[in-house]
């Protein structure tokens, strides 16, 4: 199996030059059955920038036919939709979906492309909404930095954890190990999946004042914004169909980062 993804993906760290970032291509070559296997990048914002409204897409993954045909089928994984301020927790892939901003829009705008190009043009396709990932070599820099990479800025340089509204707002981590099973699982699936659409969430929540705790940093509060106030995955569906089981550990994760960092 080879996958194949661009050096400007978010688990990786700013080059100094960003069409570097952006035509440096690496390949990691795995091995068993899913060695018929090529994951690609289509296209994808920079991570230090604002997405671009046409940025609808952000993996491509292709198989080849097994019976040898040049024609393999394609996966398309949307990165992230926010369902917004839902009432249903945990929350199953049908629950209404209500982006708060443009980029969660983008991401909903894409999934419905995902599912016509299913049914219009009979391209299997398969779409993961991944929920507050984080892991290694995640970027510290960049107008989309998770609430983890801000913290761990600021205790690099000696500056209060900023929180904004009360810090009660609770979200679902999930690490980014746990992100590339399932898109192996998913890239590799034996079925058509057909549009289908997949949590890829770890099933529990942390508030952001636990999470600065975490960290251990003083704490100041700024000012109100909209936001969700809670995400929790129900993940059974990529449990059931895809095998996926998440195994990520938030606290232990942040004590070995801090230990990295040496904060």
């Amino acid at each position: 199996m080879i996958i194949k993804y661009s050096a400007n993906n978010i688990m990786t760290p700013k080059k100094p030059n960003s069409s570097e970032r952006t035509e440096n291509i690496k390949s990691v070559p795995l091995s068993g059955k899913n060695s018929n296997c090529d994951c690609v990048p289509f296209k994808k914002p920079f991570p230090n920038k604002p997405p671009e409204p046409t940025a609808i897409f952000d993996w491509i993954i292709w198989y080849p036919d097994p019976r040898g045909s040049d024609v393999g089928s394609i996966n398309v994984i949307i990165l992230f939709i926010w369902y917004g301020n839902n009432k249903n927790f945990p929350t199953p892939e049908t629950e209404p979906t209500n982006p708060l901003s443009p980029y969660g829009l983008q991401k909903y705008i894409g999934e419905q492309y995902c599912k016509m190009f299913s049914e219009v043009y009979n391209l299997d396709t398969v779409s993961l909404r991944y929920f507050n990932v984080y892991g290694e070599r995640i970027n510290l820099e960049g107008a989309y930095k998770l609430v983890i990479a801000i913290f761990a800025d600021q205790m690099l340089k000696g500056k209060p954890l900023t929180i904004i509204n009360d810090g009660e707002q609770r979200r679902d981590f999930t690490y980014v190990g746990d992100v590339v099973n399932a898109n192996i699982l998913a890239a590799t699936h034996p079925e058509r999946l057909d549009g289908e659409i997949f949590n890829i969430g770890n099933g529990d929540n942390y508030s952001v004042n636990e999470l600065a705790d975490m960290f251990g940093g003083k704490k100041e509060y700024g000012v109100e914004v909209l936001e969700p106030f809670l995400t929790l995955a129900d993940n059974s569906k990529a449990n059931l169909d895809l095998g996926w089981i998440p195994t990520g550990d938030l606290p232990t994760w942040i004590k070995k980062y801090k230990q990295t960092l040496k904060i």
